[in-house]
């Protein structure tokens, strides 16, 4: 059985000082997360002292970006073997952030995807369509069309081991989330373009899809609630110590049902 997923990214709002004194305050809710995967995306700077401190925690540390190339001239871009050497074991890829900010494609993607996955790590694949394209009823079509591209060389059982985040740009940052119940269909479709792009599966059962979106404590029971959600991938909501503890909490409560 899958395990449910609970990420957090902490992007630029915490310096290291500030970043180690979090991994401090939630250190031990991860001995207590039973049936959960649990991984946070520190900043590069801050990535050393955190993985230290989470070591053997039950948290996992990722990095929330990588170079595609394991080595050149790349001034600026972080190796995926100095990733590993620090002992990081997920790495986010193509955050909407990157995409319009630093001009990430899906084409740099699906490469720094086969890096990932060439040396072990577990990528956070993140995707998810505008508001233009969800006002005109493109979603599936957009999201497909990524993923043929995405995907193309990677195998059925590589693919099971990506964490693959569905973030609609248009519920991103902001005080209204993507209500629950359109969510669930959406991501129940995306399951279905997997088993076509892999018909070894069982109707994309395998594949590990969560969400994230201006997830917070207010929508993260329902959020839980839905079928085709597998874990939730959690923001500046998670930044605050008594959050975080509260949603392992309720994510804890949830496997142990599924059990």
């Amino acid at each position: 059985m899958k395990r449910m997923i609970l990420g957090s990214g902490w992007k630029m709002f915490l310096s290291d000082s500030e970043a180690l004194a979090h991994a401090e305050a939630i250190a031990a809710y991860g001995t207590e997360a039973q049936g959960l995967e649990l991984f946070v995306l520190p900043s590069f700077t801050a990535l050393h002292r955190v993985t230290e401190r989470l070591a053997g925690s039950g948290i996992r540390v990722g990095a929330q970006n990588m170079a595609w190339a394991e080595k050149g001239a790349f001034t600026g871009e972080v190796s995926v073997l100095s990733l590993k050497e620090m002992g990081v074991t997920h790495v986010e890829i193509g955050h909407t952030e990157r995409r319009e900010l630093f001009g990430e494609t899906v084409a740099t993607i699906a490469l720094k995807l086969r890096t990932a996955l060439q040396h072990g790590l577990t990528p956070v694949y993140c995707f998810g369509e505008n508001a233009a394209e969800k006002r005109n009823g493109q979603t599936e079509r957009v999201l497909a069309e990524e993923f043929r591209e995405a995907l193309h060389g990677i195998g059925f059982e590589e693919a099971q081991t990506i964490i693959f985040a569905y973030e609609p740009v248009w519920a991103i940052g902001v005080a209204q989330s993507a209500e629950p119940e359109e969510v669930n269909p959406i991501i129940g479709s995306l399951r279905s373009v997997l088993a076509e792009l892999y018909p070894s599966s069982k109707e994309g059962s395998e594949f590990r899809i969560v969400y994230g979106g201006s997830v917070n404590l207010d929508n993260f029971p329902k959020l839980l609630e839905q079928p085709h959600i597998d874990g939730l991938f959690v923001g500046r909501a998670s930044l605050v110590p008594e959050n975080y503890a509260e949603m392992v909490r309720q994510m804890t409560r949830k496997a142990a049902e599924q059990r």
